[in-house]
C-alpha cells in the first residue's frame, strides 16, 4: 500500500486390502460446476455418518515434497478416504463444488494438482501416465495410507483405473468419468491420411516457434467453451467461472517469482544496511500492527451481512490481507482506492485461493498515511 501524497516519500520495495472394484460414468457425467451433481459412486462410496463439526471449505492447499518437486493437495473432511485427480489442463479447482459435498457425506476428501498443473511444480520432464500414477501411490503412502475410492476426470480417470490395477491394495474402488483412452494419440496407431495428419500436427505443437501460437488459439474462452459442450451433459454446469479457471490453468508460458542474480544482490545489500539500521524493522513492525488493528476496528463497524464476506488474515510479516471473498468486489474495491491515490493490490484466483486486498506496509509510513488508507477503505466497503 503506497499512499501517494506531496510529502510522501519515493515508494520503497515491499518486505515482503481386497481386489477394488470401479464403475465408470458415461460420457455427460464429468465433474459440474453445481454440488448437486456430485460424483456419487454408489457401490463403493457409501454415505458415511456426516460430521456436523466440519469447518467451512477454503480451497487452501497445503505443498507435499515429491523428489525435490512441490506438490499441491487438500485434503478436507474426516472418514473413508476419497482421492479426485483431474483431467488434462485442469487442477483442484476443478473439484471445488464436489469437494465439499463429499466431506458432508463423511468422507476424507483428497484432490491433487499433479506435477506439472495447477499450482503445482512444472518442471521440464518427459512426463507419462506411469510417472503420475508413482506420484500418485507415493502420495497415498506418505498421506492417505488406507484404501480408498480413487475418483478421476479425463486422463485423471484412467490414471485411476491404472492405480486400481497396478496398487490394488491402495484402492477400495474407483470412479471414471469421461475417461481418456491413452495421454496423447500416437500417429503410427492411426490410419493412412490421418496418420500424416497427427504426425505434422504433433510436430508443430511440439516446436518452441509454433506450439505456443497454437496453444494461445486453443485456450481461448470460445474454445473452451465449445469443448466442454461436448462433455458435459448439464450445459448450465459450464459457467464463466469455469472457463476462466480452466483458461488461467492452462498458460502457454511459465513464470518464475525467483530473483535474477542483480535483485538477489540488491537485496543481500537491503538486508545488511537494515542489520546496520535496526530501527527500521522496529517501526516497520509497528506500523503492520498499527494497520491490522485499525482494519480489525473497521470490520467491527460494518453489519454481520458484509463481514461473513470480508476476513483479516493473520500475518507475521509487513503485508496485511483483508480477504473479500468476491472477485469481482475485490477488483472494484482496488480500482476505487487507487483513484484516491492510495495503491493496494487487488488479488484473485488463481494467483490465491481466496481474493484479497494485499496491502504492503513500509517503514516509512506514518500514523496518517495509514489512517487515510482505512478511511478510504471504510468509504469505499459503506458504499
Amino acid at each position: 500500500m503506497s499512499v501517494q501524497t506531496p510529502s510522501t516519500p519515493p515508494a520503497l520495495p515491499s518486505i515482503s486390502s481386497p481386489t477394488p472394484s470401479f464403475t465408470t460414468a458415461p460420457k455427460a457425467d464429468v465433474p459440474k460446476a453445481d454440488a448437486k451433481n456430485a460424483p456419487k459412486p454408489a457401490a463403493t462410496l457409501k454415505k458415511a455418518d456426516a460430521s456436523p463439526l466440519l469447518s467451512p471449505y477454503t480451497g487452501e492447499k497445503l505443498t507435499w515434497d515429491w523428489r525435490g518437486y512441490d506438490i499441491k493437495y487438500v485434503a478436507y473432511g474426516e472418514g473413508p478416504p476419497i482421492v479426485l485427480l483431474h483431467g488434462f489442463g485442469a487442477a483442484i479447482g476443478h473439484w471445488r463444488k464436489n469437494i465439499p459435498e463429499l466431506a458432508a457425506a463423511g468422507h476424507r476428501v483428497y484432490a491433487l494438482d499433479i506435477l506439472g498443473f495447477g499450482d503445482s511444480d512444472k518442471p521440464d520432464l518427459d512426463y507419462s501416465l506411469e510417472f503420475w500414477v508413482k506420484l500418485i501411490h507415493d502420495f497415498w503412502q506418505a498421506h492417505v495410507k488406507a484404501p480408498a475410492v480413487f475418483v478421476g476426470n479425463s486422463i485423471g480417470a484412467l490414471m485411476a483405473l491404472m492405480t486400481l490395477v497396478t496398487y490394488p491394495k491402495t484402492a477400495s474402488g474407483g470412479v471414471l468419468l469421461n475417461c481418456a483412452g491413452s495421454l496423447n494419440h500416437r500417429p503410427e496407431d492411426l490410419p493412412g491420411a490421418l496418420r500424416f495428419v497427427m504426425g505434422a500436427f504433433t510436430k508443430l505443437v511440439s516446436s518452441q516457434l509454433t506450439g505456443p501460437v497454437l496453444f494461445d488459439q486453443v485456450r481461448t474462452r470460445g474454445r473452451i467453451r465449445g469443448s466442454l459442450k461436448q462433455v458435459y451433459g448439464n450445459r448450465k454446469a459450464i459457467t464463466p467461472e469455469l472457463i476462466d479457471f480452466l483458461r488461467n490453468r492452462a498458460p502457454s508460458w511459465i513464470y518464475t517469482t525467483g530473483l535474477s542474480p542483480a535483485d538477489a544482490a540488491s537485496a543481500l545489500g537491503a538486508i545488511a544496511q537494515l542489520n546496520q539500521q535496526p530501527y527500521r524493522l522496529t517501526q516497520l513492525h509497528q506500523n503492520a500492527c498499527y494497520l491490522a488493528q485499525q482494519l480489525d476496528h473497521l470490520l467491527a463497524e460494518l453489519p454481520s451481512s458484509q463481514t461473513q464476506q470480508l476476513k483479516r488474515l493473520p500475518t507475521d510479516s509487513a503485508i496485511v490481507c483483508l480477504q473479500v471473498k468476491d472477485a469481482a468486489t475485490v477488483l472494484a474495491l482496488g480500482q476505487q482506492l487507487r483513484a484516491q491515490d492510495i495503491f493496494v493490490s487487488a488479488v484473485r484466483p488463481p494467483t490465491v485461493p481466496i481474493s484479497r486486498l494485499r496491502m504492503s506496509v513500509m517503514a516509512t509510513h506514518t500514523t496518517d498515511h495509514l489512517d487515510r488508507c482505512i478511511a478510504a477503505l471504510r468509504q469505499c466497503l459503506k458504499r
